[in-house]
Parts: C-alpha cells; sequence; structure tokens
C-alpha cells in the first residue's frame, strides 16, 4: 500500500505522515515537510517526533525563530533528548541568544558527552561571546570526536 495509500485509508496516520515529512526533508522538500509535520500536530499536539521534526525544519527553512517553540514543547515531552537540545541550541545560537544556546549546548554535552556537532556550536557561541580560549577548547573536543567536521 505505501505510504501515500495508507495517508489515503486514514488520513491521520500518525507514523505514515512523519515518515513522509521525514522522505520529504531528506528531499529538502522543507515546506512540504513541515506541512506533514503540522498535520500530525493538528491530530497528536503533543508528539515528541513531530515536534522535533518540525523545528529542525524550521530551522532549515531559516525559521529559526519559529523553531524555538516546538522545539521546547518536544523537550516538554521528552527533556532527555540530546538532539532536540542540540537543535533548540542552534535555533538559540541563531537568533543570538547566546546565553540560552549556551545553555542548551552544555545541557546536550551533560547527556551525550560525545557529540561532536554540540561542540562544534558551542565554540562558535563562546567566539561570540568573547571567550576565545573556550573557543578553542571546543573546536578541539569536536574535531578530536569527528576529525571531518568543518569549522
Amino acid at each position: 500500500m505505501g505510504i501515500r495509500g495508507g495517508l489515503k485509508a486514514d488520513p491521520k496516520f500518525v507514523d505514515a505522515r512523519i515518515n513522509l515529512g521525514v522522505v520529504l526533508y531528506r528531499l529538502h522538500q522543507f515546506p512540504a515537510a513541515a506541512a506533514e509535520f503540522q498535520q500530525v500536530l493538528d491530530a497528536a499536539p503533543r508528539h515528541p517526533q513531530a515536534l522535533f521534526n518540525l523545528g529542525t525544519t524550521l530551522i532549515e527553512m531559516g525559521q529559526a525563530d519559529q523553531a524555538v517553540r516546538p522545539l521546547r514543547a518536544a523537550l516538554a515531552e521528552d527533556p532527555k533528548s540530546a538532539n532536540t537540545h542540540y537543535y533548540l541550541g542552534v535555533a538559540l545560537e541563531r537568533q543570538h541568544k547566546l546565553p540560552e544556546a549556551k545553555a542548551e549546548l552544555q545541557e546536550v554535552l551533560a547527556l551525550s558527552p560525545r557529540h561532536a556537532d554540540a561542540y562544534l556550536a558551542l565554540s562558535r557561541v563562546y567566539r561570540e561571546q568573547g571567550e576565545p580560549r573556550l573557543a578553542q577548547e571546543a573546536l578541539a573536543k569536536a574535531k578530536e570526536l569527528n576529525p571531518r567536521l568543518e569549522p
């Protein structure tokens, strides 16, 4: 039957809508992906995966300010999600809310100490806050964990 067949049979079929949204996201069809995740949230407003996916999609669309709400809501449902903390930190960084971004990125590292992307983002925050030594240390840790990372 496939994803679209499942959606025709039951338009509110949550897993199929999330899967379709993920496929659209991977195809860089971000507005269509966001619409799928929003439809899931219309049926299940506190669905953590749909909230997370909507937040990350909004970041990709250049709408970091709008991404904060669904990412915070996803954390209310799953406060130990390192990836959700990471993307919330990225969204806050893009809004130049550096103290909040720093706190989220530090939470990522408390939950997942080997999260190279969090160290990389934290290095940018430290640099923006005028803390070059801490920025360099975070960048070095990011590269140690993932030598292919581009600063």
